[in-house]
């Protein structure tokens, strides 16, 4: 496959996101053993559907192949490590960053230069208890301004400050489970994305800022990244 003819040089003013559908997934077993590391292979395994594993191997192929065409530099250079807090990240010092985030039907992947970078995307139910969700999930303030959106709109909504939450912590390396504080509407119950707001101790946050991913009927997502003056630049394999 063929991924880097069709983009200019990475630069710090753009982010690439890369959009991977179901439609494109596909994996040759060689390469798979060559190519991904004894973690990855062991993660792999661990998917009980076939359909998951397809996904995993070949966004973490594509990754490669991105970060081969990105950096320069040959498979064997790009050894991919972690932080203490399980960040994934370049172990050579290329100054790019990545992240990676999976839904049914699509993966996506996220590069920047010279920044810190997360992206979450989901799939929409329309079934959630998405106030109930939210209680527990999302910040005091963001409940709020869910709260005052037309309830027509509840779930759809949730799921876009669930997708810029989840963007955020993975871009400055918090848990998952961590957050409470984390604003991610903006100020006065706007739903508009913008710059991320901790008040209550969010130091890790400050310089971050959002901004909501168009990905179709069905799909939520969000780019969180450290800095100004980026933009988001979509590519579908």
């Amino acid at each position: 496959m063929s991924v880097a003819d069709r983009f200019p040089p990475l630069c710090e003013s753009r982010v690439d996101v890369w959009l991977l559908p179901a439609c494109r997934w596909m994996a040759d077993e060689d390469e798979i053993s060559s190519v991904l590391s004894p973690a990855e292979l062991d993660r792999m395994a661990r998917y009980r559907h076939e359909q998951r594993r397809l996904q995993y191997a070949f966004s973490r192929l594509t990754l490669r192949r991105l970060l081969v065409r990105y950096t320069g530099h040959s498979y064997r250079e790009l050894a991919l490590g972690h932080t203490e807090g399980g960040r994934p990240h370049l172990v050579c010092d290329a100054g790019i960053d990545f992240n990676v985030s999976h839904t049914a039907g699509l993966s996506v992947i996220a590069i920047a230069l010279g920044r810190r970078v997360g992206v979450d995307i989901e799939c929409r139910s329309q079934t959630i208890d998405a106030l109930g969700a939210a209680r527990v999930a999302l910040s005091p303030r963001d409940y709020q301004a869910l709260c005052a959106v037309d309830q027509q709109e509840t779930a759809d909504t949730f799921f876009r400050l669930w997708t810029r939450r989840e963007a955020c912590l993975k871009a400055a390396g918090r848990g998952l489970s961590e957050g409470a504080e984390l604003v991610v509407s903006d100020v006065g119950g706007r739903l508009t994305p913008g710059v991320v707001d901790a008040p209550d101790g969010g130091a890790s946050y400050a310089g971050f800022r959002i901004e909501d991913l168009t990905l179709g009927a069905g799909m939520a997502g969000a780019v969180c990244c450290s800095g100004t003056g980026w933009s988001v630049c979509l590519h579908a394999l």
